[in-house]
């Protein structure tokens, strides 16, 4: 198996969770997607919230939200299939 990537550093990004908890960052997806540049980029969205806000109904945080960035590769771009 591949070595994890660390895609969010929640804590060290924002800090401590204002309600004392922990940071959650849950539902990843990907998609490698080609895009109108006609190169191939893959996505990776997924959430942030306190898990407070999920188990003592806590009020969300400024970083609370979906994110969507672009994973970058040092290697060459390899679409999923081919038509």
């Amino acid at each position: 198996m591949e070595e994890p990537i660390l895609a969010r550093d929640c804590r060290a990004e924002f800090g401590p969770p204002a309600g004392g908890s922990s940071w959650n960052a849950h539902h990843p997806v990907a998609a490698s997607l080609r895009l109108n540049d006609g190169a191939w980029h893959n996505v990776l969205s997924y959430r942030v919230c306190e898990r407070g806000e999920i188990t003592h109904q806590l009020g969300p945080t400024p970083q609370t939200g979906a994110y969507l960035e672009e994973v970058i590769s040092a290697g060459p771009a390899v679409p999923v299939w081919n038509f």
